[in-house]
């Protein structure tokens, strides 16, 4: 990949994690080692597509349930030599990029001074990798990353939604992904929203069959392609398309054990320590938005107690009281949720009573239109 032509995408990965397992106290793995090096050959019987990575096996294994089972078998072996074939080799290059740096890097040409709608394209190229790495992080990143594309790509003059997703690539989309899958969702619907029976008429043949049995179903140009750039519309397809491992798991766990699966509190001066409460609340946050997309009212609550809870032992000298709740989470709630549910009262008393006008003065671009008609109002 050349330097000049890679375009970087800033993603900003979630800053909310929680425990369900105990953490791990081996003294060996609480330093990241990066003199385990890694050699993955790319397409070895393909000389015109194949290619030579050595990468840290800690950022291999970061985030990759692949190379983690993969590596955990290699603990003592002296050839540490991986061989994949049928892998993109500009996705792959990108995936290097993502581990060492968390940022998505895909190459490509603009068209008058734009990101082209071919661009998400590679992006999917990237998700399916993901998924064959058992990577969910990276899935998520990459989805973000089409959602943002799309939304941009919505609001043009020049509109062709077609050639975002072109129709050959349901083929390895449905052939590869099981059923319900966030990545069939999204084409489907952007299709459904986009695409009108017209124009998808010469690219039948080029399509899986059961992607057009989908779309028969769902009943094809029932939406006109109108754009999705503003941003409580991306934000709402961002959750929607997402896979919640984290949230879910603790989801799951609630549902065994009837009670959240955190360690307890990290006390600094009788408060807890912000490092961890600020991170707990925004998951806390996306908990309860599951909890509201599942209907579940039991869980939303114990949730609420939780987040309440947190709040109360916040040390009440901390520097910014932003950070409980992020600006950029407010876009997310107001657009998953309606006028007076309790996460949207939350956020605005939390603000009203504990960030001063000062506080917000950087953060007025960054928070949804509505949340702050009702920040004004009170």
């Amino acid at each position: 990949m050349k330097n000049d032509d890679a375009v970087f995408l800033d993603v900003r990965l979630p800053a909310f994690y929680t425990t369900i397992l105990p953490c791990r106290t081996d003294h060996r793995d609480s330093i990241p080692d990066f003199t385990r090096q890694v050699t993955i050959i790319i397409n070895e019987d393909d000389p015109e597509h194949t290619a030579s990575f050595t990468v840290a096996e800690c950022l291999l294994t970061e985030t990759s349930k692949y190379f983690i089972e993969v590596c955990r078998d290699w603990y003592d072996s002296t050839s540490r030599t991986l061989r994949l074939l049928d892998v993109d080799v500009d996705a792959f290059n990108s995936y290097v990029c993502w581990a060492n740096r968390k940022v998505l890097a895909i190459d490509w040409s603009f068209v008058d001074g734009e990101i082209p709608p071919q661009a998400a394209s590679k992006m999917v190229t990237l998700w399916l990798l993901g998924d064959r790495l058992a990577d969910a992080k990276l899935r998520n990143a990459a989805m973000d990353a089409i959602i943002d594309i799309r939304a941009n790509y919505g609001d043009k003059e020049h509109k062709e939604p077609i050639q975002m997703f072109p129709p050959h690539m349901t083929v390895p989309i449905w052939s590869t992904l099981a059923k319900g899958r966030a990545l069939r969702r999204l084409l489907i619907d952007h299709y459904v929203e986009n695409v009108t029976a017209e124009v998808m008429k010469p690219h039948w043949n080029e399509c899986h069959p059961d992607f057009i049995r989908s779309l028969a179903m769902e009943g094809l140009g029932c939406g006109a392609f109108e754009g999705e750039a503003e941003n409580d519309q991306a934000a709402c397809d961002k959750f929607k398309y997402h896979e919640h491992v984290h949230a879910f798991n603790t989801y799951m766990y609630w549902t065994c054990k009837d009670m959240l699966p955190f360690n307890g509190r990290v006390e600094c001066d009788g408060y807890m320590d912000a490092g961890l409460a600020f991170p707990r609340l925004e998951f806390l946050s996306k908990l309860w938005l599951l909890g509201d997309r599942l209907a579940d009212s039991r869980f939303r609550n114990t949730v609420m107690d939780e987040i309440i809870d947190v709040i109360e032992w916040l040390d009440p000298l901390s520097n910014d009281f932003t950070a409980a709740f992020p600006p950029e989470l407010t876009t997310a709630i107001w657009a998953a949720t309606t006028q007076g549910q309790a996460i949207r009262r939350l956020v605005i008393d939390h603000y009203a009573y504990m960030v001063s006008p000062k506080g917000m003065e950087p953060h007025w671009d960054s928070v949804h239109p509505g949340f702050l008609k009702y920040l004004t109002m009170s």
